[in-house]
């Protein structure tokens, strides 16, 4: 279907006339305030429910901020290989709850983003949690993927 979504595209620009239009936005508006004003009470709701739930389970305040670093790491990372797997893929399967979870990772992954720029001069410590976290997750990623791909060979053959 992503082959088809492509082809159609394709034929609509050619032969129809059919193209996006491309919007250029004013740098700042009272909308964009607004739309900051949200943005931080989402950061707030996510860490603060984050938190809350950490506290329920028992968690120090050491244990609390060091979960939350690697949460945001981890997140952060696997964002980016899940991007690199997911760029030439057309097609979205988005229902709701997946659009739900991917607004309220939203906080979570900008603050991996953070860390991982802020923490780059440190070599060492990204090498590290490259090998340990990364490199085994594109691993996992990319079986699951091929499996995915199996699976659903095998249901097109039954059809």
């Amino acid at each position: 279907s992503n082959t088809e979504s492509i082809l159609g595209g394709i034929h609509g620009i050619l032969y129809e006339g059919r193209a996006r239009t491309i919007r250029i936005r004013n740098t700042y508006t009272r909308l964009t305030f607004a739309f900051g004003l949200l943005y931080l009470a989402l950061v707030i709701f996510v860490f603060g429910a984050l938190i809350g739930i950490l506290e329920l389970f028992g968690f120090n305040p050491i244990s609390i901020i060091l979960f939350l670093f690697f949460l945001a790491l981890v997140s952060y990372f696997a964002f980016r290989i899940r991007y690199q797997a997911q760029r030439w893929k057309v097609v979205e399967n988005q229902g709701t709850g997946a659009l739900l979870a991917s607004v309220l990772a939203i906080p979570v992954v900008r603050t991996g983003r953070w860390l991982s720029r802020t923490f780059s001069s440190i070599n060492v410590f990204v090498i590290i949690l490259d090998f340990i976290i990364e490199t085994p997750f594109k691993r996992l990623l990319n079986f699951s993927n091929q499996f995915l791909y199996y699976l659903k060979e095998k249901a097109e053959e039954m059809r």
